[in-house]
């Protein structure tokens, strides 16, 4: 809601970045107002989800290989779990 970013937020909590990941993307499952746009753009939350249903796999590596080298794996769970919350 501040607008701080993981580093910071991981600063501020004594918690590492991956954990703050993880809260982010259990957040993102649940909340129905929280936007990911911040961490993946729209574009590539749809390529995500498009390499998912391809595929038909969550496996991040193989979603990865998919998309390409530019995405994070952080990316790929924010994507998966906005995209299972709207149905896809």
């Amino acid at each position: 809601m501040q607008k701080k970013s993981k580093e910071e937020i991981s600063v501020i909590r004594g918690l590492r970045p991956s954990t703050i990941e993880d809260h982010i993307v259990e957040i993102s499952s649940y909340d129905p107002s929280f936007l990911i746009d911040t961490y993946v753009s729209e574009q590539l939350q749809k390529q995500i989800v498009q390499a998912s249903l391809r595929r038909q796999t969550k496996k991040l590596k193989i979603i990865k290989e998919e998309v390409g080298a530019g995405v994070t794996y952080f990316q790929i769970r924010l994507a998966l779990a906005q995209g299972e919350r709207h149905g896809a």
